[in-house]
């Protein structure tokens, strides 16, 4: 008679949210990602690192969570992020007025431990200027041409990656 094993598993925001300690030994999967963590018996899930092994779809553990994204602004709207990884937390674009652009979080910048890789277009001769504002809430980026004018419409589809190191 054959028999069956079934992981323990559920979807990863039921797992967040009930934040189980698994047995040592004892892995848990998720059905929506398609990753896995092995329990110790003492550290709860949100604690636990995913398991990866040679080849697993986690890949290597990263020392820091980026935000990965491309962003849009057209006239005087807010610049539109499409979001390609996000591991940091919620980020909100608003435009703060011709070429400055503001994105907050809650507190997810940490001072001293966080980077910003942006690229502009080539073939353009404007300026794209990331920096971060203290206490970790807030980076502005700013676009423009080479005399220091502000202009907007500058980010069309232009990458953007935040890293937080651990």
């Amino acid at each position: 008679m054959p028999y069956r094993i079934l992981l323990r598993r559920d979807l990863s925001q039921n797992w967040d949210y009930n934040d189980p300690v698994l047995m040592t030994g004892e892995p848990g999967y998720e059905i929506d990602t398609r990753k896995f963590k092995m329990g110790d018996g003492q550290t709860p899930w949100s604690q636990l690192p995913y398991y990866c092994g040679v080849t697993g779809p986690a890949g290597p553990t990263l020392p820091y969570k980026s935000y990965t994204a491309l962003l849009t602004q057209t006239e005087e709207n807010d610049p539109v992020a499409t979001i390609l990884e996000n591991t940091i937390g919620d980020i909100v674009w608003t435009r703060l007025g011709a070429g400055s652009y503001l994105a907050t979080s809650d507190n997810l910048f940490t001072e001293n431990k966080t980077t910003i890789f942006m690229t502009g277009n080539s073939s353009l001769v404007f300026g794209i200027y990331p920096s971060i504002n203290t206490p970790g809430t807030e980076i502005t980026v700013e676009t423009g041409s080479p005399n220091e004018t502000h202009l907007d419409q500058i980010l069309d589809n232009t990458p953007i990656e935040i890293r937080v190191y651990n």
